[in-house]
C-alpha cells in the first residue's frame, strides 16, 4: 500500500492543485465554466455519462485517478473531495419509496421522537442519533428483504410489493434522511412548553399541534425559491454529507474498495464502542484532561486558564470522541478553530485578567446572568404576577451582567452574521442574480457537472408544489397565532418571514461550502425584543418560527445535494422529509401532554428536587423570553447600558469582508474564499463559551492530520478509509451513548467512585475556592 501511494501521490497532488482551486480561485461561477470545459455538457444525458470529464490523461495521471478518484473521468472536477468519494454509477430502476421505507421510517421516527421528547424533561441528555438508526435500519431492512413476501399487489393502475428485492442503497438513504429531519423534538415544542409551564397558557390541542406543524413546514416551501441557487452549483458541495456517502456506498457496493472500507468502519465502531465506556463512565478524567490546571497544582490562575469546563481550557485535551470533530475540509478546520482558540486562549484571558467590564467578578467562561456583585441574577424578583417587568424592582435590582466571554459572544455573533450577508453578496451575488433572472424567465442556468447530468433523467419537483406548501403554511400559521392565543400579530410574522428570506441565502452559502453558518438566532432575539418589548409570549413565538424556517429550508436544500450524490430523485427526497416532519409534532405533543398530566409542574420547573425530571431546556426558553421580551435589548445593549458596543460587530463584519473582497480583486490568484473567510473565523469565535473547551484543540490537531497530511500525502489510504473510519468512530460513540443512557442514566445507576472517577470534579481540576472570585467557586 505504501509503495503504491509513493508512486501516485505526486500526480494526485498535481491534480489537487489544478482542480481543487476550482470555482474559489476566481471567486465566482464564471471561472468554473471557463476552467473546466473538459467536463460534460448537460444537454444529452447518455452522451454525458460516456464522456464526462473525458480529457486525455497521461499514464501517471490515469494511475492516480484510478487509485484515488471515485471515477477516473472526474480528474478535472473542481471539488476534489467530492471527486474522491462520489461515483458516477446509477441504477435508474432502483426503487426508492418502498414498503420497507414507509414501515422503517414510521417506526424509527416514532421511537426517536418518543425518546427525544421524554429526555427534553429529564435532567440528563439522551437521544437516538441518526447514525445509530442508519445501522439499525440496515439490519432490519436486510431482514425484511429476506422474509417478506414478494407478491405484487395492484391498486387500480398502480402496482406495489412488500418486498422489491434486496435492501438497496437508495431506500436506506431515504430512511436515514427522513428520520434525520424528525429525530429531535420540534423546535417550537420548547416554546409551547414554556408558554404552558411559566406563562399559564391553557392547552389547545388542535392549535398547539398546528403551532408545531406550521413552524416546521414553512421552510420547505421557501426551499423551492432557492433550489437552483444553492443546490445546482458544483462549488456548493455540502462537505458534511461526504462521510455518509462513503458509508452508504461501503454498505451497499460490491467493489473490493468498498468492502475494505466497510470492514474498517466496523472495526472502528466496535473499538470505540468499548473504549467510550472508559471516559464516559469508568475513568471520566479521560474525557477532560486540563493539562495546565494539573501542572498548576492548585494555583488559581492555572485553574482559570486550564479548566476546560469552567475556564479557558488552554491546552485542554480529551480522549472522548464525543468532543472531537476533525472531518471538515482543511481550510474550514483551520479557519474555524483558529477563531475559536484565538478567542479562548488569547483574547478572553487578556480581557479577564485586565478586569474589562468587571470580568473578575463573574465566571471566566460562564453563560449565567449575574448581578453586579457576581451573585445570580434574581429574574423572578423583577417580574409582576402577570410576568411583566416591575420597573421599581428592576431599578432596585439593577441591570443584568454577563461574563466578558459571553458578552463578546453576542459581539462576534453579530460580526459573523453581518459578514455572512456581505460575503454572499460580494462573492456570490452576481451569480445569484443571474440565476434569479433565469428563473423569472422560466429558464435554467446549466453547469458542466457530471452529477447533474446523471440526475437530468429524473423529473424535478414542480415549482408549484413549493408555492402550495409555502402559501398553505403561512396562512395556517397566521390563523394559528390568532385562534391559538400566541399573541404574535400578522405583521410581526410577516417581518420575520421577510427576515428569513433575506438571511437564508447567505447562511445556505456558508453551509454549502463550510458545513456551518451563523444562523439567525441572535438577530431573531434582538428584533423580537425590539418589536415586542413587554410581550414575552410574542417574543417566544418569533423564536419558535424563525429558526425552523431557516434550518428546514437549508436542510431540505442540503438533502437535495445528498440526493444528487446518491442519485435519488428530488421528488422522493421531498416526500420523505415531509412525511417525517408530519409525524414529528404528533408524537412530540402526545408525549408532552402525557408528561404534563403525570408529573408535578413544580418538579418540571425545578422548584421541587427530582432525580428523574427537570425541564432545563424549557427553562432556558423562559429565561430567554424574560431577557429579550421583558427586560429587552434596549436595557441590555442600548446607549445607556454597560454594553453599547455590541452592535459595532455588525460594522466590523461588513468592513472585513469588503476588505478581503478588495484584496481578491487586487490579487486574483489569492484564494480569499478559503484562507480569508471572515464569516467562518468569527463563527468559530462565536462557538464559546456555550461549549466546553475540551474538544477544539484535539479536533484541530486531528483535522490537520486527517484532512491535511493524510489527504495530501497518503491519498489512496485517505480515499479508502478516512471517512469510513471517522464515521465508524461517530457511530460507535453514538451507540454507546444510547446504551449508557438506557442502562445507566435512566435507572439512576452510577460507577463506584475512585481516583479516576471523582464525582464532584471528574477532570480532577480542583478549584482553589479561597483564591477565586465568588462566581468562579465551585
Amino acid at each position: 500500500m505504501a509503495s503504491k501511494e509513493t508512486d501516485v501521490h505526486a500526480a494526485v497532488a498535481e491534480i489537487d492543485d489544478t482542480a481543487e482551486k476550482g470555482d474559489h480561485e476566481g471567486q465566482g461561477f464564471a471561472r468554473f465554466e471557463e476552467k473546466h470545459k473538459s467536463t460534460l455538457e448537460v444537454h444529452e444525458v447518455k452522451e454525458t455519462e460516456e464522456n464526462a470529464c473525458n480529457e486525455p490523461l497521461n499514464l501517471q495521471e490515469e494511475k492516480a485517478a484510478a487509485e484515488v478518484l471515485a471515477d477516473p473521468r472526474l480528474v478535472n472536477y473542481p471539488v476534489q473531495l467530492v471527486a474522491r468519494i462520489v461515483d458516477l454509477e446509477d441504477d435508474f430502476d432502483e426503487p426508492v419509496l418502498t414498503f420497507r421505507f414507509w414501515i422503517l421510517t414510521t417506526f424509527w421516527v416514532i421511537i426517536g421522537n418518543i425518546v427525544a421528547t421524554i429526555f427534553e424533561f429529564k435532567p440528563f441528555a439522551g437521544s437516538l442519533p441518526s447514525t445509530a438508526v442508519a445501522l439499525f435500519s440496515w439490519g432490519m431492512g436486510a431482514t425484511m428483504a429476506k422474509y417478506l413476501p414478494t407478491r405484487t399487489f395492484k391498486f387500480f393502475k398502480w402496482k406495489w410489493t412488500m418486498n422489491p428485492g434486496p435492501f438497496r442503497i437508495k431506500e436506506h438513504v431515504m430512511i436515514f434522511m427522513s428520520y434525520g429531519v424528525a429525530s429531535e423534538i420540534s423546535y417550537a415544542l420548547e416554546a409551547l412548553c414554556a408558554l404552558q409551564l411559566w406563562y399559564g397558557r391553557e392547552p389547545s390541542p388542535f392549535w398547539d399541534i398546528m403551532y408545531l406543524m406550521t413552524s416546521g413546514f414553512i421552510g420547505y416551501g421557501l426551499a423551492g425559491l432557492l433550489r437552483e441557487h444553492l443546490v445546482s452549483p458544483p462549488a456548493f458541495y455540502y462537505p458534511l454529507w461526504l462521510p455518509y456517502v462513503a458509508f452508504f456506498n461501503g454498505m451497499h457496493k460490491d467493489s473490493a474498495k468498498a468492502k475494505q472500507g466497510i470492514r474498517a468502519f466496523w472495526i472502528a465502531a466496535c473499538v470505540i464502542f468499548v473504549w467510550t465506556w472508559f471516559p464516559q463512565l469508568i475513568i471520566p478524567v479521560l474525557s477532560a484532561m486540563p493539562l495546565v490546571c494539573w501542572m498548576g497544582h492548585g494555583n488559581a490562575k492555572a485553574y482559570v486558564l486550564g479548566s476546560g469546563n469552567y475556564g479557558f481550557g488552554i491546552l485542554s485535551w480529551t480522549l472522548d470522541w464525543n468532543w472531537i470533530d476533525p472531518y471538515l475540509p482543511l481550510w474550514v478546520t483551520i479557519t474555524s478553530y483558529s477563531g475559536l482558540l484565538f478567542a479562548g486562549w488569547f483574547l478572553y484571558p487578556i480581557l479577564y485578567y485586565s478586569n474589562a467590564f468587571d470580568s473578575l467578578s463573574y465566571g471566566a467562561m460562564s453563560t449565567r446572568v449575574y448581578l453586579g456583585n457576581g451573585s445570580a441574577y434574581p429574574t423572578t424578583d423583577i417580574l409582576t404576577p402577570q410576568l411583566r417587568l416591575n420597573g421599581t424592582a428592576f431599578e432596585e435590582v439593577g441591570p443584568p451582567h454577563w461574563s466578558t466571554s459571553y458578552i463578546f459572544r453576542f459581539f462576534f455573533g453579530f460580526t459573523a452574521f453581518a459578514a455572512s450577508l456581505m460575503f454572499a453578496a460580494l462573492y456570490y451575488g452576481q451569480e445569484a442574480w443571474r440565476i434569479s433572472k433565469a428563473n423569472w424567465k422560466g429558464d435554467l442556468v446549466e453547469y458542466n457537472d457530471p452529477y447533474l447530468a446523471l440526475m437530468a433523467k429524473y423529473p424535478k419537483v414542480p415549482r408549484w408544489w413549493y408555492y402550495a406548501i409555502l402559501v398553505l403554511s403561512i396562512g395556517l400559521s397566521m390563523l394559528t397565532f390568532y385562534m391559538g392565543g400566541f399573541q404574535l400579530p400578522w405583521w410581526g410574522f410577516v417581518i420575520f418571514f421577510i427576515m428569513c428570506i433575506i438571511v437564508t441565502y447567505p447562511n445556505g452559502v456558508l453551509v454549502a461550502i463550510t458545513g456551518d453558518s451563523p444562523g439567525d438566532a441572535m438577530l431573531t432575539d434582538l428584533l423580537a425584543g425590539l418589536l415586542f418589548h413587554g410581550n414575552p409570549m410574542a417574543v417566544m413565538s418569533c423564536m419558535a418560527y424563525a429558526n425552523p424556517i431557516l434550518s428546514h429550508c437549508i436542510g431540505l436544500l442540503a438533502s437535495f445535494k445528498l440526493g444528487i450524490y446518491m442519485k435519488i430523485p428530488e421528488t422522493s427526497m421531498l416526500i420523505g422529509q415531509l412525511y417525517g416532519q408530519l409525524l414529528q409534532p404528533l408524537v412530540n405533543y402526545g408525549i408532552m401532554r402525557m408528561i404534563f398530566k403525570t408529573v408535578d409542574m413544580d418538579i418540571l420547573k425545578g422548584y421541587k428536587e427530582s432525580v428523574n425530571w427537570n425541564a432545563l431546556g424549557t427553562r432556558a426558553w423562559y429565561s430567554a423570553s424574560v431577557l429579550w421580551g421583558v427586560i429587552g435589548p434596549q436595557r441590555m445593549f442600548g446607549p445607556d447600558s454597560e454594553y453599547p458596543f455590541i452592535y459595532y460587530g455588525i460594522l466590523i463584519g461588513f468592513g472585513l469582508v469588503l476588505a478581503t473582497w478588495l484584496i481578491q480583486r487586487w490579487k486574483p490568484h489569492w484564494n480569499t474564499v478559503e484562507w480569508m473567510n471572515v464569516p467562518t473565523f468569527f463563527n468559530g469565535m462565536n462557538g464559546i463559551p456555550v461549549s466546553p473547551m475540551t474538544g477544539p484543540f484535539p479536533s484541530l490537531i486531528l483535522g490537520l492530520i486527517s484532512m491535511g497530511y493524510l489527504y495530501r500525502y497518503h491519498a489512496v489510504w485517505w480515499t479508502k478509509y478516512n471517512y469510513l473510519l471517522g464515521l465508524g468512530l461517530i457511530c460507535g460513540t453514538a451507540i454507546q451513548g444510547v446504551f449508557q443512557t438506557f442502562a445507566i442514566s435512566v435507572p439512576g445507576l452510577s460507577f463506584p467512585e475512585w481516583w479516576g472517577n471523582n464525582v464532584d470534579y471528574p477532570d480532577r481540576c480542583f478549584p482553589p475556592n479561597d483564591d477565586l472570585p465568588v462566581a468562579m467557586q465551585q
